[in-house]
């Protein structure tokens, strides 16, 4: 799975369950390309971040929604970074509301990392949300695989994304999304400018979102890859109907 690479991070010196952001601070400055080298060539072809792409490395880090403030002030304010990798933590919606006000005015982070935390998206972080992807005109990389989001945190992103022109890859796997949730973020992605991928697998949908997913197929101009797998019968008539639709638009389908 492509989202892997960005929870890939036994090639650096992460401290594991400890609150010493000094350690950290050699993190800095690391290439995401060596991320890539454990994947296919075919992965590599169809995404790989410019050697110039680095961040603080603050996954598995036992971080909590209170010590966000800290970690902005003492090190995201001070060195320009083109990624925040946060995976593996236990960041709620709460936290990620405190991340929002430093993002918004934020012209450097290109890829925001927070799979395997604890994000909702519920009505509390609705609003910031929508103002983040609104105004933020730089990240690219949306990373919330492995997290706590709903049908609920699905219509907020969807909500939210249809205000937004940066935006390529939105990665939603292993979350609890439904059709419902489904209908309401394609709706907010429909005719996006941007977005070349997007990861759906492993979430709760029924051969009901295959229609959906072809009407939206369809609309799309940018998207090159589409992961749905986990979810469908290969050999289901509806699942090949879209297989074929990807094929004649030149899009990887994942099944």
């Amino acid at each position: 799975m492509l989202e892997n690479i960005w929870n890939f991070a036994n090639h650096k010196q992460v401290g594991s369950s400890s609150h010493n952001h000094d350690r950290k601070c050699d993190l800095a400055n690391h290439s995401f390309s060596d991320m890539f080298q454990k994947e296919s060539s075919d992965t590599r072809e169809f995404y790989s971040p410019p050697l110039s792409d680095y961040g603080f490395q603050f996954a598995y880090s036992s971080i909590s929604d209170q010590d966000i403030p800290q970690l902005l002030k003492q090190f995201l304010q001070s060195t320009p970074q083109q990624a925040l990798l946060l995976a593996h933590n236990h960041i709620t919606d709460q936290g990620f509301m405190e991340l929002v006000a430093f993002l918004k005015e934020n012209t450097t982070i290109k890829h925001l990392i927070l799979s395997h935390n604890a994000l909702s998206f519920n009505e509390f972080a609705k609003a910031g949300l929508a103002d983040l992807l609104k105004v933020n005109r730089f990240i690219g990389w949306l990373v919330f695989n492995h997290n706590d989001i709903s049908d609920l945190g699905a219509k907020h992103l969807g909500l939210a994304l249809a205000h937004n022109k940066s935006v390529k890859h939105l990665v939603l796997s292993h979350n609890y999304i439904t059709d419902r949730g489904l209908t309401d973020l394609l709706a907010g992605l429909n005719h996006h400018p941007t977005l070349e991928s997007l990861f759906l697998a492993n979430n709760q949908l029924s051969l009901e979102a295959l229609p959906l997913l072809m009407t939206f197929v369809a609309q799309q101009s940018c998207l090159k890859r589409l992961d749905i797998s986990g979810q469908f019968d290969p050999f289901d008539p509806l699942l090949i109907d879209l297989k074929k639709q990807c094929e004649l638009k030149g899009i990887r389908l994942h099944y």
